[in-house]
């Protein structure tokens, strides 16, 4: 079992570091146009992010219901999934895709106060993005897909083909190489359209006879997905949404030095933590197959072989990242007073969020096993407990960095204890005799 998770899980490290490094670099290209131009990027991309994010977990739902149907052998109802899951994200996508278009301009307007300039820039950009998210949450289907058939090699392919034609796009629109017009904020858009598209176009190739068999059925599993996937995106809102903005406030009140040094040491973690996300990946699709099965010891195999798998990564990732710091910070600043601090910040925030490959695994095998909404209520039960106790420190005056992050750490501690006696008992009473079969 262990063979087979390494086999799913590395491609996905290796696909989304790599895209980690390419989105910087076309940033990095665009940024140097003007203020404005990074300015406009970074907070749309951010914005509509969070929206392909939080409706993603359409996709998740697919994901974990679909592989429960392989492990039942049930390919009917696998392409009854299919045919709804698309359904529904192309209903989505294309109502997004018309409000950003119709009405992105008061959007800009009213929610980030854009004015002048910045806002005519935004709004380019906005319109030429507008179909991201439907072009986003296929993407997660087809993906989806692939990881049920057990075929990640193929996301880590694409996902290098697709960011290689994306920086050389914007190399050749943003500032207008090799003959192409200097088209700025417009040559990025395009750019990102259409490294998309040859994304979508790849995968529809390689899933074609699948897809094939999928659209020969009705939606008629419309409903039932959309129903399993809110407690899924309540839990997303949750955890990126109400739980990180409303901790970075306070951070924020620490001192511009401290939100950057902070800001710095994020994208550190990011790194270090994706390895837990990515055995989470494996997790959904595995241990549902399990669960489809009813197969207690294959279930508990999955989770132990990725756990104990993304703590190692994590382990070392955040040690290279440590060893070889003054590198890692001289990428992000240059700022005497960040980098002063840094080096008492990175190792606080590694050091506490060791918890968060227990947080991440045992989340995914609760969902795995449809318990999600229980894991969204104690998610959120928690979550404003932690942020009432940050308040009431801060009131009293007593709160400095370390203390705020143990607690923020704290946070995913009870989680994931919670999270991992829930799953042992959910197993336990689904198979009283430890018979392993559920």
């Amino acid at each position: 079992m262990n063979k087979k998770i390494q086999s799913f899980t590395l491609p996905l490290i290796a696909s989304n570091l790599f895209q980690i490094i390419i989105a910087q670099v076309s940033l990095a290209i665009i940024s140097r146009r003007s203020t404005e131009a990074l300015a406009a990027i970074a907070l749309i991309d951010g914005f509509l992010y969070a929206f392909a994010g939080i409706l993603g977990a359409i996709g998740l739902a697919f994901n974990i219901y679909g592989a429960k149907a392989v492990g039942q052998r049930e390919e009917t109802q696998l392409n009854d999934y299919l045919s709804s899951v698309l359904f529904l994200v192309v209903a989505i996508g294309v109502s997004f895709f018309l409000i950003f278009l119709l009405f992105g301009h008061g959007i800009l307007q009213v929610v980030y106060g854009f004015s002048g300039e910045l806002l005519r820039t935004a709004t380019l950009y906005l319109a030429i993005m507008s179909p991201y998210i439907l072009l986003t949450l296929v993407t997660f289907v087809f993906t989806s897909l692939l990881k049920i058939e057990k075929k990640t090699n193929y996301i880590l392919g694409v996902s290098i083909i697709s960011a290689l034609v994306q920086v050389l796009l914007s190399y050749l629109l943003i500032n207008g190489n090799l003959g192409f017009p200097a088209m700025g904020v417009l040559g990025s858009g395009i750019a990102n359209m259409l490294a998309t598209l040859c994304l979508l176009g790849i995968y529809g190739v390689l899933l074609r006879e699948s897809l094939a068999r999928g659209l020969k059925q009705r939606p008629r599993k419309r409903t039932f997905l959309l129903k399993k996937a809110v407690p899924l995106m309540i839990q997303e809102c949750f955890e990126g949404l109400v739980f990180i903005i409303a901790f970075e406030a306070f951070v924020s009140r620490l001192g511009v030095s401290t939100l950057a040094a902070y800001a710095i040491g994020s994208q550190g973690l990011m790194i270090a933590r994706l390895p837990a996300l990515m055995y989470g990946n494996a997790v959904t699709v595995f241990a549902s197959e399990a669960n489809g099965q009813k197969n207690r010891q294959k279930i508990l195999a999955v989770g132990k072989s990725a756990f104990v798998s993304s703590f190692v990564a994590y382990v070392g990732i955040a040690s290279l990242i440590w060893v070889f710091r003054p590198a890692f910070f001289q990428l992000f600043t240059t700022d005497v007073a960040v980098l002063d601090l840094l080096p008492a910040i990175l190792p606080i925030m590694l050091g506490i969020m060791l918890v968060s490959p227990l947080y991440e695994i045992t989340k995914y095998l609760l969902q795995s096993l449809e318990c999600s909404r229980t894991v969204c209520v104690l998610t959120g039960c928690v979550n404003s407990l932690v942020l009432v106790g940050i308040m009431v420190f801060w009131s009293s005056g007593q709160l400095n960095f370390f203390f705020l992050y143990c607690l923020y750490g704290m946070n995913f501690l009870i989680l994931g204890g919670f999270f991992a006696g829930l799953f042992y008992w959910t197993i336990k009473r689904r198979d009283p005799q430890g018979k392993g079969r559920l």
